[in-house]
Protein backbone atom coordinates (compact mmCIF):
# COMPACT_ATOMS: atom_id res chain seq x y z
CA UNK A 1 0.00 0.00 0.00
CA UNK A 2 1.09 3.31 -0.72
CA UNK A 3 2.23 5.41 2.29
CA UNK A 4 1.32 9.19 2.00
CA UNK A 5 3.10 11.45 4.17
CA UNK A 6 1.53 14.54 6.44
CA UNK A 7 4.10 16.60 5.65
CA UNK A 8 6.25 18.04 2.46
CA UNK A 9 8.53 15.09 1.73
CA UNK A 10 12.44 15.86 1.70
CA UNK A 11 14.36 15.35 -1.56
CA UNK A 12 15.53 12.18 -0.30
CA UNK A 13 12.18 10.56 -0.02
CA UNK A 14 10.75 12.14 -3.05
CA UNK A 15 13.45 10.15 -5.36
CA UNK A 16 12.93 7.04 -2.96
CA UNK A 17 8.98 7.38 -3.86
CA UNK A 18 9.49 7.86 -7.20
CA UNK A 19 11.55 4.87 -7.47
CA UNK A 20 8.83 2.47 -6.04
CA UNK A 21 6.45 4.33 -7.98
CA UNK A 22 7.85 6.01 -11.24
CA UNK A 23 4.88 7.61 -12.31
CA UNK A 24 3.39 11.38 -11.99
CA UNK A 25 0.89 11.71 -9.01
CA UNK A 26 -2.19 13.09 -10.01
CA UNK A 27 -4.89 11.54 -7.36
CA UNK A 28 -5.33 12.89 -4.02
CA UNK A 29 -4.97 11.11 -0.94
CA UNK A 30 -8.82 11.27 -0.42
CA UNK A 31 -9.80 10.00 -3.67
CA UNK A 32 -7.19 7.54 -3.58
CA UNK A 33 -8.64 6.52 -0.33
CA UNK A 34 -11.96 6.48 -1.54
CA UNK A 35 -11.00 4.32 -4.83
CA UNK A 36 -9.67 1.77 -2.83
CA UNK A 37 -12.59 1.42 -1.01
CA UNK A 38 -15.03 1.35 -3.88
CA UNK A 39 -13.08 -1.07 -5.55
CA UNK A 40 -12.16 -3.16 -2.51
CA UNK A 41 -16.39 -3.11 -2.09
CA UNK A 42 -17.11 -3.89 -6.05
CA UNK A 43 -14.78 -6.64 -6.04
CA UNK A 44 -16.51 -7.95 -2.89
CA UNK A 45 -20.36 -7.56 -4.05
CA UNK A 46 -19.15 -10.11 -7.27
CA UNK A 47 -17.50 -12.33 -5.14
CA UNK A 48 -20.21 -12.68 -2.60
CA UNK A 49 -23.82 -11.66 -4.99
CA UNK A 50 -22.77 -11.87 -8.36
CA UNK A 51 -23.08 -15.46 -10.69
CA UNK A 52 -21.29 -15.73 -13.95
CA UNK A 53 -23.15 -12.40 -15.45
CA UNK A 54 -22.35 -10.54 -12.39
CA UNK A 55 -18.54 -11.38 -11.95
CA UNK A 56 -17.35 -8.09 -14.67
CA UNK A 57 -18.65 -6.13 -11.43
CA UNK A 58 -15.31 -7.69 -10.08
CA UNK A 59 -13.16 -7.37 -12.79
CA UNK A 60 -14.19 -3.47 -13.33
CA UNK A 61 -13.98 -3.00 -9.17
CA UNK A 62 -9.99 -3.68 -9.60
CA UNK A 63 -9.49 -0.55 -11.42
CA UNK A 64 -10.28 1.81 -8.99
CA UNK A 65 -8.58 -0.22 -6.67
CA UNK A 66 -5.12 0.26 -8.57
CA UNK A 67 -5.33 3.81 -9.50
CA UNK A 68 -6.09 4.29 -5.80
CA UNK A 69 -2.86 2.68 -5.03
CA UNK A 70 -0.47 4.05 -7.32
CA UNK A 71 -2.18 7.32 -7.50
CA UNK A 72 -2.25 7.55 -10.77
CA UNK A 73 -5.23 7.76 -13.24
CA UNK A 74 -4.66 7.84 -17.04
CA UNK A 75 -7.97 9.33 -17.58
CA UNK A 76 -7.06 12.38 -15.18
CA UNK A 77 -4.00 12.48 -17.52
CA UNK A 78 -5.58 12.66 -20.36
CA UNK A 79 -8.05 15.71 -19.28
CA UNK A 80 -5.11 17.17 -17.66
CA UNK A 81 -6.97 16.92 -14.14
CA UNK A 82 -5.04 16.56 -10.90
CA UNK A 83 -5.93 16.17 -7.20
CA UNK A 84 -3.05 15.61 -5.83
CA UNK A 85 -1.55 18.16 -3.58
CA UNK A 86 1.74 19.89 -5.08
CA UNK A 87 3.51 18.53 -1.74
CA UNK A 88 2.97 14.80 -3.15
CA UNK A 89 3.05 15.13 -6.72
CA UNK A 90 6.04 14.52 -8.75
CA UNK A 91 7.79 17.86 -9.77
Amino acid sequence: MVAYPTRPMTEKEHDMFNFLIPVERNVGLFESLARIGGGILLISMAAFYGDSKGDWIGWIGFIPLFTGIVGFCPFYKAIGMNTCSTDTAKK
